[in-house]
């Protein structure tokens, strides 16, 4: 009870704090997020595992007029089950629209994932930006994430016989899923 509360007044307070949305200035910015993404691997074709991934990232870059921004960034995402960890670094592009108080952006981050078996991972996403102070914004998106993952072989020794032992390869597979990002622009 106390948890809702807290959020219900969190959510009051940053309500009532929302000014007038202003554009972002030409210059220097810089995001702070936390994602969370439900992605399903696709192996031949087929749904074969359902992974819940949350990360944490920063961006820095340009913006380059108050619509378009371009920077560079990285993600550190955990993923479970497994607890594997791996690194995104990407470069983000970014479309901050105004209509009146009305604030939508559209980001598009692509780059490729640092892992065991990384590979390139692409993630569009669309949201809304509350302003908050001058030059700060918290935002919330709502997005895809598309991850290709390099293939791997293993060796296992059998159970019954231990010299013998069998490679397994798994083929390179494709993840994708539904991605939300909170954060905060500075």
């Amino acid at each position: 009870m106390k948890f809702l509360r807290f959020f219900f007044f969190a959510i009051l307070s940053i309500m009532v704090s929302v000014a007038p949305a202003r554009n972002p200035q030409r210059g220097y910015r810089g995001f702070l997020d936390i994602s969370y993404s439900r992605m399903n691997a696709e192996l031949f074709g087929f749904q074969s595992s359902v992974s819940n991934d949350w990360g944490i990232s920063t961006v820095h870059g340009y913006q380059i007029n108050p619509m378009f921004f371009a920077g560079v960034g990285a993600e550190i995402i955990s993923c479970s089950p497994g607890n594997n960890f791996y690194v995104p670094v990407f470069g983000d592009f970014r479309a901050d629209f105004k209509f009146g108080r009305f604030t939508p952006y559209a980001d598009l981050r692509a780059g490729y994932a640092f892992a065991d078996n990384g590979g390139f991972r692409f993630s569009p996403s669309i949201g809304y930006r509350f302003n908050t102070r001058r030059r700060v914004g918290w935002n919330l998106s709502i997005g895809y994430t598309f991850q290709h993952v390099r293939g791997s072989s293993f060796q296992v020794g059998s159970y019954w016989d231990p010299t013998h032992v069998e490679t397994y390869v798994i083929e390179p597979y494709n993840m994708n899923g539904f991605t939300v990002r909170f954060g905060l622009d500075f």
